[in-house]
């Protein structure tokens, strides 16, 4: 079986060839502005960023919760002290720094004090108990739930620095 095309046919199968040939350039074209515009966004978004941490650098620093005072290093103010001992956040630190002292045992002070406020304000690791009455102080207190978590914290941090013979205060 022989196919023969005749002069028309032959023609518009060439031309057929050039459309699809120029549509797939054109396709080659736009996806490669796609991707610079890809590069150029993020290479933007980069720049942003950097200028916020540098604004972020530049604020006057203070501290993290009306619990504490402004000292080096934190410690807590009056009113955290007497949320301390309502909670019994002693015997909370002491707890948990025996669950968590593997994981700071190559740590520094100040390292150790950033991984108690995370921990302290993760609710993964408290019981419902323990949830309620963080909740419960909050609102006795008037501060929020997460200052309540860092008065935790600063006694998490106290207890880990204790452990690794590190002076707290």
């Amino acid at each position: 079986m022989t196919v023969t095309l005749s002069a028309p046919q032959i023609v518009g199968l060439i031309a057929g060839l050039f459309v699809i040939g120029a549509t797939l350039i054109g396709i080659g074209k736009w996806i490669g502005s796609v991707n610079s515009d890809r590069k150029t966004f993020k290479d933007f978004m980069q720049e942003i960023r950097e200028k916020i941490d540098d604004i972020l650098l530049r604020l006057p620093r203070k501290p993290p919760s009306i619990l504490l005072e402004s000292k080096s290093p934190l410690g807590l103010n009056k009113k955290g002290q007497e949320i301390s001992k309502e909670l019994n956040a002693v015997a909370w630190a002491k707890k948990n720094a025996e669950k968590v002292l593997v994981e700071v045992r190559e740590k520094d002070a100040y390292d150790i004090q950033e991984f108690s406020f995370k921990y302290a304000t993760k609710e993964n690791h408290y019981t419902l108990d323990e949830l309620a009455l963080i909740r419960k102080v909050a609102y006795q207190n008037g501060v929020f739930e997460g200052d309540v978590q860092i008065v935790l914290a600063i006694e998490l941090r106290d207890e880990l620095l204790e452990l690794r013979g590190m002076e707290a205060q």
